[in-house]
């Protein structure tokens, strides 16, 4: 199964519904992995440490938006991505964590 990761620079804030969005010519393969390389500003941290993975086809599915340089993105919520790791600082050591051991999030 061959894909690409991409590197987003922050998420799509939307009103605390985060979302990333991926240029339709970046769609190819299988699937995308996704790191989100935004930290914290107070702490240095990733604000969004997981890795995250989408097939194609189902992100072609999502609704599409032109930006102002004319790249139409497909704009995915972050909760429909699947995480299939957790980032330390080095980008490409990552550790596979399954999604029930982690924590809840504080409210």
């Amino acid at each position: 199964m061959a894909g690409i990761e991409l590197h987003i620079q922050k998420p799509i804030w939307n009103g605390g519904m985060r979302k990333i969005g991926i240029a339709d010519f970046r769609l190819s393969g299988d699937y995308v992995k996704v790191y989100v390389d935004y930290r914290s500003k107070k702490t240095g941290e990733y604000i969004q440490p997981e890795i995250y993975q989408i097939s194609t086809s189902k992100a072609r599915e999502y609704p599409m938006q032109r930006v102002f340089s004319g790249v139409i993105l497909h704009l995915i919520p972050i909760e429909d991505f699947e995480i299939v790791g957790m980032r330390n600082d080095n980008r490409k050591n990552y550790q596979e964590v399954d999604r029930q051991e982690w924590p809840e999030e504080p409210v």
